[in-house]
């Protein structure tokens, strides 16, 4: 049998043959070489491909047991894709984080922090999240959202909470 192509360490998986067929299997640990550590090995399940993966754009593509293919090529193909799967979903949901769909609500939420506070609130996106903070009276009002819109509003909520408890104290 001639030489396989292997996959990168950091795709997670190893590609494993038994028995004539081909599994792709999770890789939960290497050593310092890039050695695959036996102790913690998982099989991926079509089950979760199937609710969270992209449909093959050709041909029926099993939805129950453990994922194998017939050739070493047909499973280096779907780790790949698979690779390329989880960069995409990656993407839609930084995009999603980053996309503001009610500016001037936001602005209004922006001005009433401001007013509430008396000091200008920050949101920054990283990455899928999105974080928000404002100091009040000298205490830090922080939250950490999903999206743009929720973070103005949860920091909104946050300082009003604030103000209340200032007012019966």
């Amino acid at each position: 049998m001639g030489k396989h192509e292997t996959l990168p360490p950091e795709y997670g998986v190893t590609i494993a043959e038994i028995e004539g067929q081909y599994y792709p299997i999770h890789v939960d640990k290497r050593d310092e070489q890039g050695m695959i550590e036996m102790m913690r090995l998982s099989s991926l399940y079509w089950e979760t491909e199937a609710s969270h993966g992209i449909p093959l754009a050709q041909g029926s593509q099993p939805t129950q047991g453990t994922i194998s293919f017939r050739t070493h090529r047909a499973t280096l193909d779907f780790c790949h894709r698979r690779r390329e799967n989880h960069g995409l979903w990656y993407q839609w949901e930084k995009l999603a984080t980053w996309t503001e769909l009610y500016p001037e609500r936001n602005a209004w939420y922006q001005e009433e922090i401001l007013r509430l506070a008396g000091d200008i609130p920050t949101i920054e996106p990283a990455g899928s999240i999105v974080y928000g903070s404002v100091f009040r009276c000298g205490v830090h009002c922080f939250i950490s959202t999903s999206t743009i819109d929720e973070a103005w509003e949860r920091l909104y909520e946050r300082v009003c909470e604030h103000v209340a408890q200032k007012q019966t104290a």
